[in-house]
């Protein structure tokens, strides 16, 4: 689990399907170590990670990722530059226990990151 070692929330919202967030990310976490010591960047498979952690923590339900598509890295997050995340999650249909979901991840106003994605409920 990322949450409180790789990043903490310090805001949360939802309105109707969408899922808010306002994260800040510990620049001194030991992932920055090796990805990559003298420009440090925050890994693709871990923002998929926050992504699910986030929701989980707003559904207050486990979830696993069954598939995650047309992601887009459009900027690099860089933790000692960009301490500050906004993230949305969009649940675009539910299934059952399956959920769709449309996400950002932004740095201000700009889209670092966008991925659409299914997720399972686990019970």
């Amino acid at each position: 689990m990322l949450l409180n070692h790789l990043y903490t929330i310090l805001e949360s919202e939802q309105i109707e399907h969408k899922h808010l967030f306002e994260v800040e990310l510990n620049a001194a976490h030991p992932i920055f170590d090796g990805h990559f010591p003298d420009v440090p960047v925050l890994p693709g498979v871990t923002m998929m990670q926050m992504l699910k952690e986030l929701l989980e923590f707003s559904l207050k339900q486990p979830l696993q990722i069954q598939k995650m598509g047309n992601m887009k890295f459009l900027q690099m997050i860089n933790p000692q530059e960009v301490a500050l995340l906004r993230v949305e999650i969009e649940i675009t249909e539910e299934d059952g226990d399956d959920l769709k979901i449309k996400a950002q991840i932004f740095d201000k106003e700009k889209v670092c990151f966008k991925a659409l994605g299914q997720l399972a409920i686990l019970k």
